[in-house]
């Protein structure tokens, strides 16, 4: 059940989030953010924006959503025949025992929240979350 809170816009970002996210559609609100409380990161990001992308149109490529989300464990395209070196290497990098992947929360990128995504789907165009730093150039970015 979708919170009685959110504007149309928040609700339906809600409702991709929680589709593609780890945290039930009930327990997201506005505050909300994609990598640190909902879990989605890495190619689950193409998902999600492909979902919002469908039914907002072109506004929602203007989201630097791979700045706001950790991209270290994904392969893309070609990238995938890596896989298995990539697996093995990590196994010998770290034979002590330790988490071989990092959770998004353990990892300090801004946060892009439920009610900020709405707010650049309302308006029409990408706006920096007010209490963020510029967010970091990537190759992703650019």
């Amino acid at each position: 059940m979708i919170r009685d809170d959110l504007s149309g816009t928040e609700a339906r970002v809600a409702q991709a989030m929680g589709e593609f996210g780890c945290l039930p559609v009930a327990e997201i609100t506005r505050d909300t953010a994609m990598a640190q409380d909902a879990y989605i990161d890495g190619i689950d990001v193409d998902d999600f924006v492909g979902v919002l992308h469908d039914e907002f149109g072109e506004v929602i490529r203007d989201i630097p959503w791979l700045s706001f989300s950790d991209q270290r464990a994904s392969f893309r395209g070609c990238a995938v025949a890596l896989l298995p070196f990539w697996l093995i290497a990590r196994v010998f990098v770290r034979p002590s025992g330790e988490s071989i992947l990092a959770r998004p929360g353990e990892v300090a990128y801004p946060r892009l929240t439920v009610g900020h995504i709405a707010q650049v789907i309302d308006q029409g165009y990408w706006t920096q979350p007010e209490d963020m730093a510029p967010y970091p150039r990537t190759p992703f970015t650019a």
